[in-house]
């Protein structure tokens, strides 16, 4: 998972970690732990729910393309 543009798309939403982690349906601790790298696999799915939430593209977190 691309953190910083994780973290650009939550700056720019305006979204903290536990706002996040509401708007996803996922733990905060899961949210955090993508965040500060400790969790480095995130399944697909999770993945989904964290773009939905944010409202941008799966690639943008995922792969890295910069269009948050």
């Amino acid at each position: 998972m691309n953190i910083d543009n994780l973290r650009q798309a939550m700056e720019t939403k305006n979204i903290n970690i536990s706002e996040l982690a509401k708007m996803a349906k996922v733990g905060q601790a899961t949210i955090s732990e993508i965040l500060s790298g400790v969790r480095k696999d995130v399944r697909l799915e999770t993945a989904k729910k964290i773009a939905g939430a944010l409202e941008i593209p799966l690639e943008n977190i995922m792969w890295g393309e910069s269009k948050c």
